[in-house]
């Protein structure tokens, strides 16, 4: 369902148009599915992350709860790539 649409002035911007739509599924997340990886994780596991998507994965470690006792590792392995251990 898609509403009438709506002019509407934003400073800086100028006159835009706003539909309303539903049932528009929201994008999945990068950082969305590293936690299940990394729940999945035991100690002494590791795996590849390529450089370009390391630090969404750094971030997305630091948003697992501290009271788990869960601690990773990262280290450059190659020009293009670190690995990610899970240490404890």
């Amino acid at each position: 369902m898609t509403t009438t649409p709506t002019t509407v002035y934003a400073r800086g911007v100028g006159a835009i148009e706003v539909k309303i739509e539903n049932s528009v599924p929201p994008p999945v997340t990068a950082t969305a599915s590293w936690p299940i990886i990394f729940s999945q994780m035991k100690v002494g596991d590791s795996f590849v992350v390529p450089i370009g998507v390391v630090g969404t994965v750094r971030t997305a470690r630091y948003k697992l709860p501290s009271s788990e006792g869960r601690k990773f590792a990262f280290r450059k392995i190659a020009p293009d790539q670190f690995r990610c251990w899970r240490t404890a």
